[in-house]
């Protein structure tokens, strides 16, 4: 009697979180344009603000979007790939750029500074928070609300856009599936370095070959549907509602709040001659709750509707 209750506890857990699993998030409610205004919005703040706090504000922020939307497996999978290269480039800056009033030390008789230092790191924060932004921004505006939104517009930048993307994907899962194949017949990246070179070459030669034919497929495939020759029609329609209004108008209420703030200093910050203190103004105390309700008011959202539903 216990296994079986025991059994039935574990079958109920099981289809509560494939439940929560497909439950459908709050993005997907909301009309397209609502919720590129969101990440456009964000895509300003990340460019915009140059202080450390804020930057680590953000860069927490999409972490918790990004592992939201995403998903915790494909989040991760995306922050291995690119931290090595957001690292590279925080390290490249004080090795290249020698600019600065305070020098740490010297690396091949040239200087190393702080500032340079700093600003390797602001790179970093600004490389990282940038891709995690597009992590969620794919997984929250799939391809076609993104098609929906520029195809009649923009058509062909549009469709271009949409199949770049889609092909970075198909690069990755492809070139994984051709070293899974590779490593059948004994090949893999072993040996000297001439020959991990030969085997790249042949991994990258038959990477391209498999999509350029794709590539010529669906060209073909296009073609024989005469795309291009009339006006372009989506295939779903979404309409706009009253939650989609509500929505844009506590964002656009939270962009002007941290515009306002940002004219009057709040999230400035200088790295060149001399770092700024680091310091929180009257403007600052103002702006960084703004920016943060803005960047997690998605999640809080969720939250609610989680509460909501049960």
């Amino acid at each position: 009697m216990s296994l079986r209750s025991g059994d039935a506890a574990g079958g109920a857990a099981a289809r509560r979180g494939a439940r929560a699993a497909a439950a459908p998030r709050f993005f997907h409610f909301l009309h397209p344009a609502a919720v590129f205004a969101y990440f456009a919005g964000l895509f300003c703040f990340v460019f915009l603000f140059k202080s450390p706090l804020y930057m680590l504000a953000l860069l927490a922020g999409v972490v918790a979007l990004a592992f939201f939307y995403a998903g915790r497996r494909k989040a991760a999978a995306g922050a291995r790939a690119f931290l090595p290269v957001a690292i590279l480039f925080g390290l490249l800056n004080p090795v290249l750029v020698h600019r600065g009033s305070s020098i740490l030390f010297y690396l091949l008789g040239n200087p190393v500074t702080l500032e340079a230092c700093a600003y390797g790191a602001y790179n970093f924060l600004l490389l990282s928070c940038v891709l995690l932004v597009f992590a969620a921004f794919n997984a929250c505006l799939p391809a076609e609300k993104f098609l929906y939104l520029f195809a009649g517009v923009l058509p062909r930048t549009a469709f271009v856009v949409n199949m770049s993307l889609r092909f970075l994907e198909y690069y990755k899962d492809r070139a994984a599936e051709i070293v899974r194949v590779q490593n059948t017949k004994g090949i893999s990246f072993r040996g000297s370095l001439r020959q991990k070179l030969a085997v790249g070459g042949l991994f990258v030669n038959a990477l391209l070959a498999w999509n350029l034919e794709e590539g010529m497929e669906v060209a073909l495939a296009l073609k024989s549907k005469d795309f291009g020759t009339g006006r372009r029609t989506p295939y779903d329609a979404y309409a706009f509602g009253r939650r989609d209004a509500l929505w844009l108008a506590v964002m656009a209420t939270l962009l002007a709040a941290c515009a306002f703030g940002y004219s009057l200093g709040a999230g400035g910050f200088a790295y060149y001659p001399a770092l700024s203190p680091l310091r929180l103004t009257a403007a600052d105390t103002a702006t960084l709750p703004c920016l943060a309700a803005y960047v997690l008011i998605p999640l809080i959202v969720e939250a609610v509707y989680g509460i909501a539903s049960l």
